[in-house]
């Protein structure tokens, strides 16, 4: 046949029933364990009706004090969306505060060339001017002038 599990409540060195509750390992012993072979004399023992008190005061606790731990993270998960609205705010002011600046710089650099060209152009008419008064000035005929005399 096969191999049997060991009984969960027995005492795997003595084979003895573990009847005895030893807070420091929060596990139950056997008698012999804690009291006779001195094999694990660091056992803290709690007494049935000391374990009983014990788990009751958690039981009865229990409720309580988890309502208690989740309000206490709910409180810090509260902060922390008050927090996050904060830095999106701030955030949102920055990126719109950039955005704008950027925006400034480029109307700038839109206008300075806008103006630049206006100058260029009026310069360049000015010259084109100038140029058609120094042909005036010089005596060349026009085309159709010219060849009417020939």
């Amino acid at each position: 046949g096969g191999s049997k599990e060991p009984d969960p409540d027995l005492c795997g060195i003595h084979g003895r029933n573990k009847r005895h509750y030893c807070e420091k390992c929060e596990s139950l012993v056997c008698r012999q364990c804690h009291s006779v072979d001195g094999v694990s004399k660091d056992h803290e023992i709690l007494y049935s009706n000391e374990v009983c008190q014990t788990i009751r005061g958690n039981l009865v606790d229990s409720p309580w004090k988890l309502r208690s731990r989740l309000e206490n993270k709910l409180t810090v998960l509260e902060g922390i969306l008050e927090d996050l609205d904060d830095v999106t705010e701030v955030s949102t002011d920055d990126v719109r505060k950039h955005f704008q600046c950027l925006y400034n710089e480029l109307k700038a650099a839109e206008d300075a060339m806008m103006k630049e060209i206006g100058d260029l152009k009026t310069e360049t008419a000015d010259k084109i001017s100038a140029a058609k008064e120094n042909l005036a000035d010089i005596g060349i005929p026009e085309e159709n002038e010219y060849y009417k005399k020939i």
